[in-house]
């Protein structure tokens, strides 16, 4: 089990390196005869072959073997961490629904006091 977690990355950066040099193979091939850039086409492929070894060595190195684990095993949080969650925001939505009745009663007070003073205009009531 363990060689099969260090072989994903490996592969992945392969195939990358591969796309890339073909890509770069493309381009040095597109630009042979091309008045307009006519560039050294052993410079793009030397460039190229850098760009790939530096690549292979980020991805190959510390940081991308903790994203290649990262994409491999998924990080799902524990059974446990999820029913706490969802307790806790239960629990707030219980407050938050008690919070709203309250703040409804203290409307329908002061609308009474209002009215009972005489005073017309009601403040507008929200919709949930």
């Amino acid at each position: 089990m363990g060689l099969r977690r260090d072989i994903g990355p490996m592969v992945l950066v392969a195939a990358m390196a591969g796309g890339i040099l073909l890509f770069l193979g493309y381009l040095a091939s597109e630009t042979v005869g091309n008045p307009v850039y006519t560039p050294d086409p052993k410079g793009i492929v030397l460039m190229g072959l850098a760009a790939c070894a530096a690549f292979s060595a980020l991805a190959l190195g510390p940081i991308g073997r903790a994203i290649g684990r990262r994409l491999l095993e998924g990080e799902a949080p524990e059974r446990g961490e999820l029913d706490e969650m969802r307790d806790v925001i239960a629990h707030l939505e219980r407050q938050l629904a008690e919070t709203q009745d309250r703040l409804d009663f203290a409307e329908r007070l002061l609308t009474e006091a209002r009215e009972a003073r005489g005073q017309v205009a009601a403040p507008p009531t929200r919709e949930r």
